[in-house]
């Protein structure tokens, strides 16, 4: 499975995370103490029900900092996690899956402006992880995303969640699949497997982070 180089490389440290707070537009970001515009953000992006909620519990090792649900579309607000200690200071943010259950056509073209706006134009942002279903092929939305990243320049990687439910035989093939579908070439981008339960990827998903630090 691909994964992230390890030679010279480093994971951030997740040490004192905390959650910030909730924000449904860009001018309600947080702005964070001392160089605001100097401390990255890493943002989750994915269908509802990826497992993004999931990915930040394991990756900050604490099981429910971040509420996880059932229920595809629980998430409506961009979500903020900071994490300060001595040796880095960032942050992850989970915006609402897309594909969100329940709400009316309105609310979902409310939410899309609001979160692109933020994608577009939040200075912070150093890297933008799109969580796709490491069980099943990739979806139309998914493309679109990563399409929508390159035309706009934001940093990105593709993270394939729920490969726990697959058997191992299984997963260079979708590895493949996937790599193939987003014409993924690295280094320039990268193709991550992760499952939450297992903790498979987590340390090469926060060396990728480091990799995008500062």
């Amino acid at each position: 499975m691909a994964r992230v180089p390890t030679e010279n490389s480093f994971a951030l440290d997740v040490s004192n995370p905390q959650f910030v707070k909730s924000a449904p537009s860009l001018k309600d970001a947080p702005v964070w103490a001392g160089s605001s515009s100097h401390v990255p953000e890493y943002v989750m992006l994915g269908r509802s029900n990826v497992g993004k909620s999931s990915c930040i519990n394991a990756l900050l090792k604490r099981k429910q900092l971040a509420k996880t649900s059932n229920t595809p579309g629980k998430t409506q607000l961009m979500n903020f996690y900071e994490i300060q200690n001595p040796k880095h200071h960032w942050v992850l943010v989970d915006l609402p899956g897309y594909g969100y259950a329940k709400v009316s056509k309105t609310k979902k073209r409310l939410w899309a402006e609001a979160f692109e706006l933020y994608l577009k134009n939040r200075d912070n942002i150093a890297l933008c992880l799109v969580m796709v279903d490491g069980q099943i092929a990739p979806q139309e939305a998914d493309m679109q995303m990563v399409e929508w990243l390159r035309f706009h320049q934001r940093p990105f990687a593709v993270v394939m969640t729920k490969l726990d439910r697959l058997p191992k035989a299984q997963w260079q093939k979708q590895e493949k699949l996937f790599r193939e579908s987003f014409s993924i070439i690295e280094p320039e981008e990268a193709l991550l497997s992760f499952s939450a339960k297992t903790g498979w990827g987590v340390s090469n998903v926060l060396q990728l982070l480091a990799r995008h630090y500062g």
